[in-house]
């Protein structure tokens, strides 16, 4: 397959590194009777993973040339749907629900775009539909205020980032992983499991 050129405009990072790869498979603690919600696949080198270790897999892109990669790469899959569009602005929980996700009973796993991180995050966090575990590749920044104690990290964020004090009761736990080649930025996975 020909190499595809991230789109800065749309936050893209492709994922490559099988060692990162690795450690989220390992956070994200998988089963053949897991379902998982993947956000971004983008170029599918963490979905390819995904599809091996979990029995149904929902993979949420907006790019649209990479929708259509994504069906031929993975057409003969039974166990991957592939929706076309922003996780900001589709019913994500009608679409979990009409794929048999249940409450507490699925997992979000996924290297999500830079730009809308919160966003997700606090998307995530207020779905009534509340995942089992959340493993996310995010900038080390983002890893490091997630998993920090209330007052721990800037006491006063920017407006509109996520801040410890607005989320009491969920408890994110940060692995630092820093790809081969980092081009000057880190690099941080948080993981968060609804109490």
């Amino acid at each position: 397959m020909e190499h595809v050129k991230a789109k800065k405009s749309l936050g893209q990072n492709f994922l490559h590194d099988e060692t990162i790869i690795e450690r989220i498979l390992e956070i994200a603690s998988l089963k053949m009777k897991d379902k998982v919600l993947e956000i971004g696949p983008g170029t599918g080198t963490l979905t390819a993973h995904l599809l091996k270790h979990a029995g149904q897999v929902i993979a949420v892109e907006l790019d649209h040339f990479l929708i259509a990669r994504l069906e031929e790469t993975f057409r003969d899959f039974q166990n991957l749907t592939l929706l076309e569009g922003s996780v900001l602005t589709i019913d994500l929980e009608t679409r979990l629900r009409e794929a048999g996700f249940e409450d507490g009973e699925y997992k979000v796993v996924a290297n999500i775009p830079y730009y809308i991180t919160a966003p997700i995050i606090r998307l995530l966090l207020s779905l009534p539909m509340r995942p089992e575990r959340i493993v996310l590749m995010v900038q080390e920044e983002v890893a490091d205020r997630l998993s920090a104690s209330p007052g721990g990290m800037n006491p006063s964020p920017r407006p509109g980032s996520l801040s410890r004090e607005k989320r009491p009761r969920d408890e994110f736990e940060s692995a630092r992983i820093r790809p081969r080649s980092t081009e000057g930025r880190g690099e941080g996975m948080a993981e968060q499991q609804p109490q």
